[in-house]
C-alpha cells in the first residue's frame, strides 16, 4: 500500500469529487490505521492471520468480483 497524498492539498480535493462511491470507500480506508494494520497482518500470515478472508471481508465490508 503506498502512502496516501497530502489530504489537505487542492489537488486531492479536487479529485475527490471525481470519485464513485467505492473509489472513495478505498481513499477512506487505505488512511484507516486500525484497516492497515489488520492488512499488514492478514497478508503476512501464511493462514491469513487470526480471520479468515471472508471474516475480513466482513469486518471491513469488502467486495471482491468473481
Amino acid at each position: 500500500m503506498s502512502n496516501p497524498p497530502e489530504w489537505t492539498s487542492r489537488q486531492f480535493s479536487e479529485a475527490l469529487f471525481d470519485l464513485d462511491r467505492s473509489g472513495f470507500a478505498f481513499e477512506f480506508l487505505r488512511r484507516n490505521e486500525e484497516y492497515r494494520a489488520d492488512y499488514r497482518r492478514h497478508q503476512r500470515s501464511p493462514t491469513g492471520s487470526d480471520i479468515s478472508a471472508p471474516q475480513f471481508a466482513t469486518k471491513w465490508g469488502l467486495v471482491f468480483p468473481g
